[in-house]
C-alpha cells in the first residue's frame, strides 16, 4: 500500500516564519514529518505532530507529540557534486538506518538515530569532502 502525504502548514508566530512540510497521515490528526525544515529546528524528519483543518481546508500544525528519534545535521556543500557523488555520500547514511536530504541545492541534511554510532565527519574526510557545517547560536 502506498504512503499518503500530506502538506501541513507550519508557523513560527515569533518570527513570522511559515512554510510547508510533507507528512505522513497516521490517523485521529497525528502526521509524521517526511522531510527536514529549512527554518524551524523543532520540527523535523520523524517528528510526530499534531495537526487541524483550518477554514481554508488547509492542514496547520499545533503542536509536537513525539520529538523525532533522529538527530539532524546540516552542513554546507558544493552543488556542483552530480547525482551519482550526492548518492555515493548517502548510501552509507541510509545503510545506517539514517536519512538525508538537500535544501536550497546546496545544504546536506542528514538525519541518524540518536542512538548512532557513525561518524560523520570522519566518513566526510574519508571521501576527502569537508563541509561546513551548519550549527545554532
Amino acid at each position: 500500500m502506498e504512503t499518503a502525504f500530506k502538506l501541513i502548514k507550519i508557523e513560527d508566530l515569533s518570527s513570522g516564519v511559515c512554510e510547508t512540510m510533507y507528512a505522513e497521515e497516521l490517523g485521529k490528526g497525528e502526521f509524521k514529518i517526511a522531510e527536514t525544515s529549512a527554518f524551524n529546528c523543532n520540527v523535523n524528519y520523524g517528528t510526530i505532530v499534531k495537526a487541524n483543518e483550518n477554514d481554508n481546508a488547509e492542514l496547520v500544525f499545533e503542536k509536537v507529540l513525539k520529538v523525532s528519534d533522529y538527530t539532524c545535521r546540516r552542513f554546507l556543500f558544493s552543488s556542483k557534486l552530480s547525482r551519482t557523488e550526492m548518492d555515493k555520500l548517502g548510501a552509507p547514511i541510509l545503510a545506517e538506518g539514517g536519512y538525508w536530504e538537500v535544501l536550497f541545492g546546496a545544504v546536506l541534511c542528514v538525519h541518524l538515530l540518536s542512538n548512532s554510532k557513525f561518524d560523520l565527519l570522519v566518513f566526510f574526510n574519508g571521501l576527502q569532502y569537508y563541509p561546513t557545517e551548519i550549527t545554532a547560536v
